[in-house]
């Protein structure tokens, strides 16, 4: 009895072994796939936690530097009347040049009674402030001035958290695919890899882009000037006249450079005249000789 006892259990024993060993196994990156997945979804939480506490706590500086604390994007308009025009864009470009900034865009117009200038200037944040009280204790009239700032310090943290979550999940991936034993879990892998890729890319484009604002403030200035400040006469009854004898001499002029350029035009046409006076004179002669 005792041996027949025995002899079950060892059996039994052998049939839960080849079991477990015969039991499929899941490819270890899918363990490790989950683990990334969690860690992402931590670090962003994370993120989003520092970015509003930095937002909640007060600030010592009024415009604190881009390197820490709030993150914050400033922004002017500027219209500004000047009495010479010239003498106005010369100022800004010193100031331009004084305060370490550069013109991003630039243009003019030359209308009726108007003339002025249209620039987008790009101002380091630090000398923002100054910039704009040097252009308001100048020589020219500030007709209109709107400055604004925007709080971008949640997107600006929750971004970056973002891209250095992605990047460490970028290695780990690698990692596995080094790993990786069959071409399914390869392609899938690669797959991800892809997808991470991308989202990087993205994030990066993103930070890139809230740097260079937060680095460089943008200030747009209209910089005009009314014909009525120009030099007198400029637009006056005396300078519409010479303008119109200027026109009537040009008008002249192009007639007769016209009347010139169709010589060979003349020079057939009084050929034809004196071919047909001659034919009609000899036929006179002859209806009388007759």
């Amino acid at each position: 009895m005792k041996k027949t006892l025995i002899i079950c259990l060892f059996f039994s024993a052998l049939i839960l072994f080849v079991s477990a060993c015969n039991q499929p196994t899941e490819p270890s990156y899918g363990y490790a796939a989950e683990e990334i997945l969690l860690e992402d979804i931590n670090t962003s939480q994370d993120s989003r936690n520092f970015a509003t506490s930095e937002q909640e706590s007060p600030s010592v500086e009024n415009h604190p530097t881009p390197s820490r604390g709030k993150k914050i994007i400033r922004t002017g308009t500027i219209s500004i009347e000047s009495k010479d025009i010239k003498s106005g864009k010369k100022r800004l470009d010193e100031y331009v040049k004084k305060f370490e900034g550069y013109y991003e865009q630039e243009s003019t117009k030359n209308i009726s009674d108007l003339i002025n200038y249209i620039l987008v200037v790009r101002i380091p944040f630090n000398h923002f402030d100054a910039f704009l009280s040097n252009i308001e204790n100048g020589e020219d009239k500030i007709t209109q001035k709107h400055v604004q700032s925007q709080d971008v310090s949640i997107q600006y943290y929750d971004t970056e958290a973002r891209l250095k979550s992605k990047q460490a999940a970028l290695v780990r991936y690698i990692q596995l695919l080094n790993q990786a034993k069959n071409v399914k879990d390869i392609l899938e892998i690669q797959e991800q890899i892809r997808l991470i890729q991308e989202e990087i890319d993205s994030q990066e484009s993103v930070l890139r882009s809230l740097k260079d604002q937060i680095g460089y403030s943008t200030v747009s200035i209209n910089l005009f000037e009314y014909q009525a400040n120009l030099s007198i006469g400029s637009n006056s009854f005396g300078s519409k006249i010479k303008d119109a004898f200027s026109f009537s001499l040009n008008l002249l002029e192009s007639i007769f450079l016209a009347f010139i350029s169709l010589w060979p035009i003349w020079i057939l046409t009084t050929i034809a005249i004196f071919l047909f006076k001659r034919y009609r004179n000899k036929r006179k002669n002859q209806s009388e000789k007759i």
